[in-house]
């Protein structure tokens, strides 16, 4: 019997998962942009676009806070392991 290599379940569905939202926020951002000018004028769609951007600041800190407390947490693992 062959032996299958070993599959990183868990790194595959992070991949997955990410292509996912950054999909969605993709196509969020472009019907919102071709939509939004329509309704709202040219200054709705800056005022919207700024709006993003802008929120966009909370959102990357919190992310690179929970990525940073993720790596600390494994190299203490690492540490007292080994």
């Amino acid at each position: 019997m062959s032996q299958k290599p070993p599959t990183d379940y868990r790194a595959i569905n992070f991949t997955m998962l990410r292509n996912i939202v950054i999909g969605f926020a993709v196509v969020v951002l472009l019907v919102g942009a071709i939509f939004i000018p329509y309704s709202y004028g040219w200054l709705g769609l800056a005022g919207g676009l700024t709006c993003i951007f802008v929120s966009l600041i909370p959102i990357g800190a919190t992310v690179l806070a929970v990525l940073g407390i993720d790596k600390l947490s494994k190299w203490l693992e690492e540490k007292d392991e080994g």
